[in-house]
């Protein structure tokens, strides 16, 4: 996604906890992207505050506390006006036996990422089924902007 993004002028700062990911990235970046490569735990990382037009979160899967933090503070990174994007693998996965982790309490829901924009114009706020070798998965799209 980094690489997309850069690819259509954007600057673009990456946070994933895995050097090899991000090498990889590096590896394929075409001359000229802007991207800067964060290896950084989310958890700690310090995300900035009213610093970004858009902020994604994918499928990054935590206990509900943490997640709930996580995305608090990316939600704060967020300019006014800007956006934020958060995708990841839905709860009901468990009972179709397909995609993710097979954890509940890791999993999403529109409820939760719902409280995570309170007061956001929410443009986007669904579960979205998702073709894969082994099924149908679902997964949860937020898409808000700040006001």
């Amino acid at each position: 996604m980094a690489l997309w993004l850069a690819g259509g002028g954007w600057d673009v700062e990456t946070i994933d906890f895995s050097a090899v990911g991000l090498g990889r990235g590096q590896e394929n970046a075409p001359p000229g992207a802007r991207v800067t490569w964060r290896v950084e735990d989310v958890l700690t990382a310090d995300l900035g505050s009213a610093e970004f037009d858009l902020v994604l979160v994918l499928y990054l899967h935590l206990p509900r506390p943490e997640l709930v933090d996580v995305l608090a503070r990316s939600a704060g990174a967020v300019l006014p006006g800007g956006h934020l994007l958060v995708l990841g693998h839905d709860r009901e996965n468990l009972i179709r036996g397909t995609g993710g982790p097979q954890d509940p309490d890791v999993l999403y829901d529109p409820e939760l990422l719902g409280t995570a924009v309170r007061g956001w114009r929410t443009e986007r706020l669904e579960r979205m089924d998702r073709d894969t070798d082994s099924g149908t998965a679902v997964d949860t799209l937020l898409f808000a902007q700040r006001p």
